[in-house]
């Protein structure tokens, strides 16, 4: 893990003791009119929702990030899911599945949804779906850094967010 981001984890958390985590409604309301909130609202509606959806939702990523995909954290079985190994990012990776929706009669269109299995992790509800602490979310990110400069690009704007 590289020093400054730890630094900078340290630093984000002091900051954090005097800032109330919640959802942006303004967030909320762009993400409520896609297919991913249907299919949010109508597949994972007791899960949790994680990853940089979740952050992005709390303000901690750019408003202009474009989310890709879905994290969810689940006690459910999932039937049919994909499993690449990359490099065992976790113990907690189930797999991944491809959900379709249709924007209108022309349009459809596949959403990735990856999931990890519920090992107890904290959770904010808002509106009838759960939202996974942005705490739990940036340790999973420290962990994975070393592969991924999204993952490292993510935690930068999130430490500087507040």
């Amino acid at each position: 893990m590289p020093k400054e981001l730890i630094s900078l984890y340290r630093d984000f958390k002091i900051k954090s003791l005097y800032t109330n985590f919640t959802i942006q409604e303004d967030r909320f309301k762009k993400i409520k009119s896609t297919g991913i909130y249907k299919l949010l609202e109508s597949e994972f509606k007791e899960d949790i929702i994680t990853g940089s959806l979740s952050l992005w939702l709390f303000g901690l990523l750019d408003f202009d990030r474009k989310v890709y995909d879905i994290d969810i954290i689940t006690n459910k079985i999932i039937s049919n899911l994909t499993f690449d190994d990359y490099g065992n990012i976790s113990e907690s990776l189930l797999g991944y599945k491809y959900y379709n929706y249709t924007k209108h009669i022309f349009f459809r269109t596949e959403i990735k949804v990856d999931f990890f299995e519920n090992i107890g992790q904290d959770y904010i509800e808002y509106k009838g779906l759960k939202f996974n602490t942005p705490f739990n979310i940036i340790d999973f990110k420290m962990k994975m850094i070393t592969d991924n400069q999204k993952h490292k690009n993510d935690l930068i704007y999130c430490f500087n967010s507040i």
